[in-house]
């Protein structure tokens, strides 16, 4: 996972995906603008998932080359567990950039074991019940997920900053 700052413009995006070796690029529809003017340079993905968000504004109808409906390749997909669980905690699960103000973003890889001993010490900040639904904080999404999962059937996960609200539904 490489979440990608919406902030950023076009060249600074396909310096992460190209850096990190993404594989896959999931994007809104409102963020298509972002990536059009150096679309010849992104990296060669196995798929682009565009998600089809009525609040993105009006649509050019321009996608990526090779692009599919995010909800249309979700439908297709089979609903039994992955076939390859982890082999070693210590593989990369996500990485983070930063902003790059001072040159190229930075990246920083978190490895499942990290994830997992961070969600674990995030419960002594946030309390998450089977009754919870809402959980509104400032922690990184990924440390959180792996304990939710584990203690509630569906939670919300809401991380406000400024004006930007990213949220993330765990069923």
């Amino acid at each position: 996972i490489v979440a990608i700052n919406t902030r950023l413009n076009g060249r600074e995006v396909d310096y992460i995906l190209k850096h990190s070796g993404s594989s896959v690029l999931i994007v809104d529809r409102g963020l298509l603008a972002t990536i059009k003017p150096v679309a010849s340079e992104l990296p060669t993905f196995k798929g682009v998932l565009v998600i089809d968000d009525p609040a993105a504004g009006p649509d050019d109808g321009w996608r990526p080359a090779g692009s599919q409906d995010y909800e249309g390749w979700l439908a297709e997909q089979s609903t039994a567990e992955p076939p390859y669980p982890v082999q070693d905690e210590l593989e990369t699960i996500a990485i983070d950039y930063t902003s790059g103000t001072t040159g190229s973003p930075k990246g920083v890889m978190y490895t499942h074991r990290g994830a997992s001993v961070n969600a674990i010490a995030s419960t002594g900040q946030v309390t998450v019940r089977p009754a919870s639904k809402s959980v509104t904080g400032t922690s990184a999404i990924i440390d959180f997920l792996l304990t939710v999962k584990q203690n509630s059937s569906s939670v919300r996960f809401s991380s406000e900053c400024g004006e930007a609200t990213t949220q993330v539904v765990v069923q």
